[in-house]
């Protein structure tokens, strides 16, 4: 059920190609917001929900899915500092968690699975 859940929203949430790094990072964090008004969020919010009972499902979905997708978004971040659009000091972690909290569910699963 993971593996069709992750077939199914990658490309829905695939990463901005087109634009500068600050409007790539913009249009990842807006496709999240959409995503969670879509058919799929509801489904997929229960599925998540439920992986995080099995430890092991928990750890799949946080590889294949949630960090991954974290680190193309810090990375943009990263981007948009060095291309002046953020400035040198902006706190990438921070802004990140800023962003994605309250426009995914998956932000929650980490912060419950992080300590393990």
């Amino acid at each position: 059920m993971l593996d069709a859940f992750l077939a199914r929203v990658k490309p829905a949430l695939a990463p901005p190609l087109e634009g500068s790094p600050l409007e790539r990072l913009h249009q990842s964090v807006v496709r999240g917001a959409e995503w969670l008004h879509s058919k799929d969020s509801p489904v997929a919010v229960r599925l998540i929900s439920d992986v995080q009972q099995d430890p092991v499902l928990r750890r799949l979905f946080l590889e294949r899915f949630y960090l991954p997708r974290r680190a193309m978004n810090l990375d943009l971040v990263q981007q948009a500092i060095a291309a002046g659009e953020l400035p040198r000091d902006t706190d990438a972690d921070l802004l990140i968690d800023a962003l994605t909290d309250r426009t995914t569910v998956f932000s929650a699963n980490y912060w419950t699975c992080a300590g393990e």
